[in-house]
């Protein structure tokens, strides 16, 4: 009889154990920012997880900076995460935070390069739009650093072989 009490007592334990540890995971994990307002947080390149936990937290993006580290070193993602500046808004799990992440979903400028202007003056169409400066722009083409911009303009729309269409879209040049 005293042994029947002791298992019902430990299995009750174990339920209790099980449904708080349950609740806990999902309130941790449901509604991942404080308001509806989007955030900018801008992540450089070789930035540990800890220190990307942190600005995302001083940015009310997430509201336990362990709970994030922990997702991202237990699914090994670490290496994964990409610099750039990221829009963050209402309602995001840890998954979807880590995905912008992995998946580089920087913030997109859109920059107007007029037709007809010459390499000097889209030189400056980049430098007033905080791309990069004109000077490393022309050096780049002098040098024939293609590299340098591909890295850069890697997601620009509208780039062809002989002409410039008016509008591209292109990361921050911090983040490239």
């Amino acid at each position: 009889m005293k042994l029947r009490s002791i298992i019902f007592f430990f299995l009750i334990l174990c339920v209790v154990a099980l449904l708080s540890a349950y609740y806990l995971f999902n309130y941790y994990t449901k509604e991942f920012t404080y308001n509806s307002d989007i955030k900018l947080v801008e992540i450089n390149k070789g930035e540990s997880v800890t220190k990307i936990s942190k600005k995302l937290l001083d940015n009310k993006i997430i509201f336990n900076d362990k709970l994030f580290v922990l997702y991202v070193r237990i699914n090994k993602l670490e290496g994964s995460l990409k610099a750039g500046e990221y829009e963050f808004s209402k309602n995001l799990t840890i998954k979807d935070v880590t995905e912008r992440l992995i998946n580089g979903d920087v913030k997109l400028r859109k920059v107007t390069i007029p037709e007809g202007l010459t390499l000097k003056q889209i030189a400056q169409v980049f430098e007033r739009n905080n791309l990069f400066s004109a000077t490393e722009f022309l050096s780049a083409l002098e040098d024939q650093n293609l590299s340098f911009l591909a890295a850069r303009l890697i997601h620009m729309k509208g780039l062809y072989s002989r002409r410039l269409i008016t509008t591209v879209k292109t990361p921050d040049r911090k983040n490239s």
